[in-house]
């Protein structure tokens, strides 16, 4: 079964509580999706992402504290996202193509374009 955080966040996304998520109906006994407890999830749920780091998405307590991160880990490895890798390309022709606006910066978007359809293996 899925983490408590990733059932919740699928939740949310669906417009949804947590306890209609794993299956709860409405009877006359329990009418109610959002009492008490659903919406004490959610804040719970907004609590922990509000505690989470912009940069990397872990837990400030821990990356933003020197000793903590150099506790848990020795180093990191680099690894390149090939997707961002083409979009990094595809953003530089433009900018070097002498038509972009400088205040478009932080409003350009990227698509990539497929070769081939992308299946499921």
């Amino acid at each position: 079964m899925p983490g408590l955080v990733a059932r919740l966040k699928c939740a949310r996304s669906l417009g949804m509580s947590l306890k209609r998520f794993d299956g709860w109906e409405p009877t006359d006994d329990d009418p109610t999706e959002w009492d008490e407890t659903e919406r004490t999830w959610m804040l719970a749920l907004q609590a922990y992402e509000d505690g989470l780091c912009p940069v990397c998405g872990m837990p400030t307590r821990v990356c933003h504290d020197q000793d903590e991160t150099e506790r848990r880990w020795a180093g990191a490895d680099v690894e390149i996202c090939n997707v961002a890798y083409l979009r990094n390309k595809a953003l530089r022709s433009y900018r070097d193509s002498g038509a972009p606006d400088p205040d478009a910066d932080g409003a350009i978007t990227t698509r990539l374009t497929p070769t081939r359809p992308i299946t499921q293996d």
